[in-house]
């Protein structure tokens, strides 16, 4: 919190950071995605590859209700075409890795993360081509 305070004084009062930190902090922030999959792949090669009830409903919710959640509101909202597509298109995308590393980070379970993270990613071989075809893009 304090640092993102900081960071949006420093940004707003337009002050310039000595001896190229601004390079330095733009170097670590590309290196964020890195990091977070290489976080993942170890935990996931320290881990049995056995999905269960809990990867596979995580899995659902991200990949079947999250898109149909986001069309209905899409429609509520009274969105174009093209915007709802987009909208239910970027819904159907698997967990994201953000999700296990704050499992991780807030003492959750970082195993059961990492499992869902990888089951979402393989079933979605199968649901975003439909998701596509539903939504008139395939």
């Amino acid at each position: 919190f304090w640092a993102l305070a900081g960071g949006l004084l420093v940004r707003g009062l337009s002050i310039p950071l000595p001896l190229g930190l601004g390079e330095g902090v733009h170097l670590l922030g590309q290196a964020c995605i890195p990091v977070m999959l290489l976080t993942l792949g170890i935990q996931i090669a320290r881990s049995k590859p056995e999905w269960g009830g809990f990867e596979l409903q995580a899995s659902a919710l991200r990949l079947v209700a999250a898109p149909l959640l986001a069309a209905l509101a899409g429609w509520v909202l009274g969105l174009e075409r093209l915007d709802i597509q987009v909208l239910v298109l970027q819904s159907a995308m698997p967990i994201a890795v953000n999700a296990f590393l704050m499992a991780g980070e807030f003492g959750g379970d970082g195993v059961r993360a990492a499992r869902a993270v990888v089951a979402s990613s393989v079933l979605s071989f199968v649901t975003i081509p439909v998701v596509l075809l539903l939504i008139g893009v395939g």
